[in-house]
Formats: structure tokens, C-alpha cells, sequence
């Protein structure tokens, strides 16, 4: 995953060349305005009067907008690299030998990154990677379920690297792949719980099935987390902390916020009451 680093995020660029040109054509239209009137018709402005102009408003709104997504972006890929670079290279020297893109958590539930479709050098072509570890363990991949925003999966405009949106995973697996979106932000838990408890349904009949489910998020550390835990909780038999050990025994990189953690015990717990568990 080397390649990750040599990413440059130009449509920060981009943005703030559309914001500031929103903003050009704001003032060009006032001063044209203000320069075409009758001298007879110009007046001077009352006191306390707002002399701002609409478009004034409008540019400062986009920039704000261009600039909250520029910083979205920069996190998003630097904590991406920030997490698979180093296990990269703890791989290559023997320091990380567990450090994997996804781990099977059970014989069918996967968690995991998110897939990497192009291929660049070792690495990438996960789903390729992906197909052939089910094969050799005789599964097929049944669900997927996608616990980010579309705009993360789309790498916020980056096309350097294609990540695996739901048209490449049924390109790679198959049309009758289901796949499930339940978009949060990273970091968060922000997931209506009747969302959360519908994908865990999901998740337990392609198992009943015999198929394998793959979870992921950004770096499969976080908001998959809580939605695996949340299955393993409800129909794997598990208290939420053996879930817990068990997860983090098995894909060591896991660091879900306190938001995520509390939001998989309130699960936990509330899926108990309902006398859902199994």
C-alpha cells in the first residue's frame, strides 16, 4: 500500500479555485450594478442598513463548504495512510505479521478496510486477493455491508486509486451480490439503531446461508467495528466485552471511538431486552 503516500489531493485546488471565482463574479456583478445606475437614482444608504450584497453571502457559504471538505479529505486520506502504511511495511520486516487489509472474524464474517480495486506495484486488486481467499475456503461472498459516506468511497474526487463502490463488487463477484450501505461519519456512531439492527438481520441470514459477509469501513477499525460487534453480540452468542476481545485478539488494529463503543453495549443491551440474542 506504499502507493498511498504519493496521493495529492488536488481537488482542494480545485474547490478553492471555484469559490474564489463565485466570489469574482459576485463583486463584478455589484460593481456593474452599482457603476450602470442614474446618478439620479443613487442614494446613500440609511444608517444601520445591511449594504451587503446576496452574492457576497453566497461566496463565503462555498469557500466555507469547499474548505470543510478539503479538511474531510486531507483526514480521510492521510488516516488511511497514517493506518495501512505502516502495516504495509510492518509486514514487510516481520514487526506486524497479523497487520491485514481484513480478517476473518468468524468462518463467514469479515472485517475489514475498504477494498482497493486498482492495482499498483504488490498491492491493491483486494477484490481480486478477496475472491480467491473465499475460494479456497469454499465460500461464496453474500453481502456486503458499506459503513461509510458515498463521498469516501469516491475518495473525495481523488481518481489516482478506485476504491470498491457497489458497482465493482457485483463487477467482481457477481450481480446477486447484495450489498447494504449504512453511511456514517467517520468516527461516529451516527446510525439509526432500527438501520443498524436491519443490516445485523441481513448479516445472520446470508450466514444461515452459508455465504460470507464482509464489513468495512475506511480502515475497518472503527464503524465496521461497531456493526461486527453488534452482530456478534446479537446472534453469535457473545457478552459485548468477549466481542470486544475477541475482535481486537483478531484484527489488532482496531480503535473504535467511545461513541462506537457505547453505541455496540446500548445495542447489546437493548437487543437483550427485546430477547433477540441468541
Amino acid at each position: 500500500m506504499l502507493f498511498i503516500c504519493s496521493i495529492r489531493i488536488t481537488h482542494v485546488r480545485h474547490f478553492a479555485r471555484e469559490s474564489m471565482a463565485c466570489m469574482d463574479v459576485s463583486a463584478c456583478s455589484a460593481n456593474y450594478t452599482s457603476l450602470s445606475a442614474p446618478a439620479s437614482t443613487v442614494r446613500q444608504p440609511a444608517e444601520n442598513e445591511n449594504t451587503g450584497h446576496p452574492g457576497d453571502t453566497f461566496a463565503v457559504d462555498a469557500l466555507q463548504q469547499s474548505l470543510a471538505s478539503a479538511r474531510k479529505a486531507v483526514y480521510f486520506w492521510g488516516s488511511l495512510a497514517a493506518t495501512v502504511v505502516p502495516g504495509y511495511f510492518g509486514r514487510k520486516v516481520g514487526l506486524t505479521e497479523n497487520f491485514h487489509h481484513w480478517n476473518f472474524i468468524t468462518d463467514h464474517l469479515i472485517l475489514g478496510a475498504i477494498p482497493v480495486v486498482t492495482r499498483v506495484g504488490e498491492s491493491g486488486n483486494h477484490l481480486a486477493q478477496l475472491q480467491s481467499q473465499l475460494a479456497q475456503r469454499g465460500l461464496k461472498l453474500g453481502l456486503v455491508v458499506a459503513c461509510m459516506e458515498e463521498v469516501e468511497i469516491r475518495g473525495f474526487g481523488v481518481s489516482v486509486i478506485t476504491f470498491a463502490d457497489k458497482v465493482a463488487w457485483r463487477q467482481h463477484v457477481g450481480p446477486e451480490l447484495e450489498y447494504l450501505h449504512l453511511p456514517m461519519a467517520d468516527g461516529t456512531s451516527d446510525a439509526p439503531f432500527d438501520d443498524v439492527a436491519s443490516a445485523v438481520d441481513k448479516m445472520h441470514l446470508r450466514i444461515l446461508e452459508k455465504k460470507a459477509v464482509y464489513v468495512h469501513c475506511k480502515a475497518g477499525k472503527g464503524r465496521s467495528w461497531m456493526v461486527t460487534v453488534c452482530y456478534l453480540t446479537t446472534y453469535g452468542g457473545m457478552t459485548f466485552q468477549d466481542a470486544c476481545d475477541m475482535v481486537s485478539a483478531i484484527r489488532v488494529q482496531v480503535k473504535p471511538s467511545e461513541s462506537q463503543r457505547a453505541f455496540a453495549e446500548a445495542f447489546a443491551r437493548r437487543m437483550s431486552q427485546r430477547g433477540i440474542v441468541s
